[in-house]
Formats: structure tokens, sequence, C-alpha cells
């Protein structure tokens, strides 16, 4: 008999690898784990109703030759969250792909309760496109290359801040950053919440600032730290 383990976690993505089955990869807390769905395209299958992305998973797997895993049993948490409108649908896209791609820059357990927040939020109704920038800051953070939030990147002070430069990598005081064009105040503050929203506030960005903000971070996480997001594109057609 088979021996079998049980994982819960977030599935992010399937990949299919032959007519009826695909291989399947979730993040759970204590890291990152793949395993065979066979069957999955069978009408008949009875895994189809819950294996849809970041939909929060128990999965009873078998382990067979090589500790190679597959599906035997799944119990979902919650309902599968689907997107209603555009900007949902990106949001859990872009939440899917960034997951999956940052399974050598972070820590799993951050990453883990990371998404367990979004995933929160989005079922609270709070805003995706907010939740779409507020998760590319809060995974450049995790992936060690954040902006400076916190005062002047050159001196550290906190007092008269007048630029948030992405290409800089921060805040800037009006000595440093004299060269530079002056930030709104609302994208200053906007940046800071981003970084410092505690876990019972809620994040309210202007629709502009919020694609400014996921546009932005797209770039500087490509920069920073090699990570290319194609699900960011998603504001040119908003």
């Amino acid at each position: 008999m088979p021996e079998t383990i049980e994982r819960t976690g977030y599935l992010l993505r399937l990949t299919p690898y032959s007519d009826s089955s695909s291989m399947a990869l979730a993040l759970g807390e204590e890291g990152y784990f793949s395993f065979a769905v066979r069957g999955l395209s069978s009408p008949k299958s009875p895994f189809r109703s819950f294996m849809f992305p970041l939909t929060k998973v128990r999965f009873l797997l078998a382990k067979g030759k090589g500790d190679k895993l597959s599906l035997k049993e799944g119990s979902p948490f919650s309902k599968t969250p689907f997107g209603k409108s555009l900007e949902e649908m990106a949001f859990l896209s872009l939440l899917s792909e960034g997951l999956s791609k940052s399974s050598e820059g972070a820590e799993a357990k951050d990453l883990y309760a990371l998404t367990a927040e979004l995933m929160e939020r989005f079922e609270n109704k709070e805003e995706p496109l907010g939740l779409s920038a507020l998760f590319l800051a809060r995974l450049s953070a995790l992936l060690g290359v954040a902006p400076e939030t916190d005062g002047c990147l050159v001196c550290g002070t906190k007092k008269g801040l007048t630029v948030f430069s992405f290409e800089k990598g921060g805040f800037l005081c009006r000595e440093h950053g004299s060269d530079l064009p002056h930030s709104s105040l609302s994208i200053m503050q906007d940046v800071y919440r981003l970084f410092h929203l505690p876990r019972d506030g809620v994040l309210k960005l202007p629709q502009d600032e919020a694609l400014y903000f996921i546009e932005s971070f797209g770039i500087y996480l490509e920069e920073r730290a090699g990570l290319s997001l194609k699900s960011v594109s998603f504001g040119k057609n908003l």
C-alpha cells in the first residue's frame, strides 16, 4: 500500500503533462510542493470542483516511486476564489504568477502568511487593484529588495521628505532629492501605507495610483530581483 502524506496549501498552478493529467504546484506553510493530478480532465474527476488557483486545500497525497507524489483526495477549506470583474481576475492571476515564481527568493512561511492575508482581504471585498499593489510591495520586502520607506535613503532623516523614486530606491529628503521633481503627498503617503498597513487596516487607493504602483513595482521587481511578471500589464486593458 502506497504511503500517504497530508499537506495543506494554496494551489498555485496546473500544468498539463498528458491528455488527462496535470502537475500541480502548491504553497504550504512548510514550503512549495508538487504533485500529479491524474484524470483531471475527465468530467467524472472528483478533483474538478476545487483544483483552481488560490484555493486552499487539505491534500492527501500518495507517495510513489522516487518519492513522486500524486493526489489521492482533497478537501477545500473555502469556496474556490473566482474573479467576477477584470480587476479581480487580474489580482488572482498576478498573485498566482508572483508566488509561483518566488520559490527561491523568499521564505515559504512568509509567502504563505502573505497569501493568507491577501485572500482574506479579497474575500472581504477589498479593492483588487489595491490588493495587487499591496502584494507587489510586500513581495519586494520578502525578496529583500524593498525600497526605503522609513526615511531618506541617503541620510536617514524622516524630516523634509519630498521625493519617492522607484529608480533611486525609496524616499529622498529635500537636500538629497533636489535634482528630482517632488512627489505628490498622496503618492508618498500611500507608498508608506503599502509597507506599513496593519493586518486589520483597509487599503484604499485611487485607481490611477493603484495602476501606477502596479506598473512601477513590476518594473522595479524585474530590475532589482530579476522577477518578470506578465500579469502586471493588465492595467493597459482598464
